[in-house]
């Protein structure tokens, strides 16, 4: 088979510990067995506020890896509290909520679509020098940040055929009020500009792919539009770790912001060492990564300072291992309207790990669809602190008469190579 040419675009790329960083590392790791060479063009990790050193070596020798520095200095933007970072909703500490909304807005307007579009203007030049020297079959952009696109856009004016790869919603985002309405409408004109050029449009769940045909139905996206969820690694996992015996541990892995707020599972919580007081001292719940707010005095007021632990974050390998000694995993998804549109790249980790998984999510949301009906998945609701008590001494029940009881099979279907295999059609498709 001849080697076909692939540019990966991911600003966001190891060692960025961030979870949209796996998306990109599970395709490289397994599109090159699919006769694919590939090159990735990603960002300086300087800029990377949360970096995980131990995923640079999972990337593949044969990979080209191409680093381009991003041309605002790392603390630039945080400076006057302007990050996205997510780690906290106000802009300067102090400011009210109406001048900090305010500035949000004065700085998309800035940085539109966002801070990193002065890197892509420098990445797109580099894109430009590297299909020079080596010609790319394929390029394939995946976002956020959505200013990346661009190169995409830039890259099917030289017939490279252009794949937009969408882990979040751009301007459908349900934040995007958070807008001046010139800036709004700028950043349709650019969306609609990158979703033409595009060969194909892939998209992590269902419901965005509708959203987006139905907000465009003169680009006619449904002719060109994929889904391909996100994955889990196999090798993440060692297969030797069961259930802690001497310990009812139950994780959430991942960050914490804005609305997802885990009180309604401190009450469900709370309800079932109500039922099962001798879980006391046994049951332990811990969060791993970060939190925007604080919830140290939720925990108090519900008696749960002995039960209840945050760690902050852990590196990658830590953390699979964690998943495999618990004996239930949190899921904790919700927007304040009581509809969330996304399903987050953890719950494919849960699917991996084969634990039972307790997931706080509205039913009819593409996170309660994809799990709904599989096995050792429990959908109790957003608010329902007695269901979750209930299914919590169920679930403690069962490990208690024997630990390994909780444990449930892997899902092979939302493996990284078969979301790999998936991606390759779509590439193979949009070369011809």
């Amino acid at each position: 088979m001849t080697s076909r040419h692939l540019l990966v675009v991911a600003y966001t790329f190891p060692p960025a510990a961030q979870s949209g960083a796996q998306r990109a590392l599970r395709l490289v790791r397994h599109i090159g067995r699919l006769g694919w060479r590939v090159t990735v063009l990603t960002a300086d990790p300087d800029h990377y506020f949360i970096r995980d050193e131990a995923l640079l070596e999972k990337i593949p020798q044969n990979v080209r890896v191409v680093r381009v520095p991003d041309p605002m200095p790392a603390r630039a933007v945080p400076l006057a509290g302007l990050s996205e970072s997510r780690k906290s909703s106000r802009i300067l500490p102090g400011l009210p909520p109406a001048a900090s909304r305010f500035l949000r807005k004065i700085k998309r307007a800035i940085f539109t679509p966002d801070e990193q579009v002065f890197w892509t203007l420098k990445a797109w030049r580099t894109a430009f020098a590297l299909h020079a020297q080596d010609r790319f079959d394929v390029g394939f952009v995946t976002s956020p940040y959505h200013s990346s696109q661009f190169i995409g856009l830039f890259l099917s004016k030289y017939s490279v055929p252009y794949v937009s790869d969408y882990r979040d919603h751009w301007t459908l985002y349900p934040l995007t009020s958070e807008r001046f309405a010139l800036t709004r409408a700028w950043e349709r004109r650019l969306e609609r500009r990158c979703l033409s050029a595009a060969q194909a449009v892939v998209y992590t769940s269902d419901t965005t792919r509708d959203e987006y045909a139905a907000f465009y139905p003169d680009l006619k996206l449904d002719r060109k539009t994929h889904v391909v969820w996100n994955s889990y690694e196999e090798e993440d996992f060692d297969r030797s770790v069961r259930p802690l015996a001497d310990k009812f541990l139950l994780v959430h892995a991942g960050n914490l912001y804005y609305a997802r707020d885990p009180k309604p599972f401190l009450m469900g919580v709370r309800g079932f060492l109500d039922v099962r007081p001798q879980a006391r001292g046994k049951a332990q719940v811990e969060f791993l990564g970060v939190s925007e707010v604080s919830f140290e005095a939720s925990i108090r007021d519900a008696g749960l300072a002995d039960t209840v632990v945050f760690r902050g974050f852990l590196p990658h390998r830590q953390t699979m291992r964690r998943l495999c000694e618990s004996s239930g995993l949190v899921l904790i998804v919700g927007l304040s309207a009581g509809k969330d549109p996304f399903i987050p790249g953890k719950i494919f980790e849960y699917l991996g790990a084969g634990r039972q998984i307790l997931a706080l999510v509205d039913p009819g949301t593409p996170s309660a669809r994809l799990l709904d009906g599989r096995p050792g998945c429990h959908i109790l609701g957003v608010d329902d602190p007695a269901a979750l008590a209930a299914a919590l001494v169920n679930l403690y029940d069962q490990w208690a008469q024997q630990s390994d009881a909780v444990a449930v099979p892997p899902d092979p279907a939302t493996r990284a190579d078969a979301m790999a295999g998936a991606f390759a059609e779509i590439f193979e498709r949009a070369r011809t």
